[in-house]
């Protein structure tokens, strides 16, 4: 685990286009780019202590789905570890970005039921083991209520219950977490959720 390399390789990303499919970077919102350059300024300067402390910037505007496409292999560093190890891992990461705590919980959510899942546990077990892990942690960390109240829909009520008109498909790093566990709980085949998702229409983030 290592910070600073993690923030080099979102710059490569976005100056070099490494990892991705065509070697072309494209779908780079203003604001992504913004968030870059502060980065880029932090490598300039080489302080990069204050990579750890870019959370301490939250603003809702940080709340884009730009993590939540890509925390997943953070699992493999920080999985078995208490819930507050890892809820501070990922805070670390997804502020690299998105500083709002807001996505931070989205992050944790994703990654716990990845968590469970790597266990074998059946999914609506596995999500059920997730509410509760989340719900706990959301009242013992002294999150502000007005926070907590945006995830009620994934962990006071059962997402999947929903009709699908009441699922939206968008940016907002919400509107992706629901939609993303909607579709995984409600499909069995990665065609069918492919389809769902499309479904969705406005944006298959």
């Amino acid at each position: 685990y290592d910070l600073k390399e993690i923030a080099s390789k979102i710059i490569d990303w976005h100056e070099k286009a490494i990892w991705t499919a065509t070697w072309r970077v494209f779908d780079v919102w203003f604001t992504t780019i913004k968030w870059i350059s502060i980065l880029q300024d932090i490598f300039n300067n080489k302080d990069f202590e204050a990579l750890y402390y870019l959370k301490n910037e939250a603003s809702e505007e940080s709340n884009w789905n730009w993590w939540l496409m890509r925390i997943l292999p953070l699992l493999f560093i920080i999985k078995w570890k208490d819930i507050n190890t890892q809820f501070n891992k990922i805070w670390e990461v997804s502020a690299l970005t998105h500083w709002h705590i807001r996505s931070a919980i989205s992050c944790l959510i994703y990654i716990k039921l990845a968590e469970y899942l790597l266990k074998w546990d059946d999914k609506f077990i596995a999500y059920k083991n997730t509410q509760k892990d989340i719900n706990n942690f959301l009242i013992n960390s002294n999150i502000e209520k007005n926070e907590i109240i945006i995830f009620s829909r994934i962990i006071d009520n059962d997402i999947y219950k929903y009709e699908i008109n009441d699922i939206k498909s968008s940016w907002y790093v919400i509107d992706t977490l629901e939609a993303s566990l909607y579709i995984f709980l409600n499909t069995d085949t990665y065609k069918d959720s492919i389809i769902e998702s499309v479904k969705l229409w406005w944006d298959t983030d």
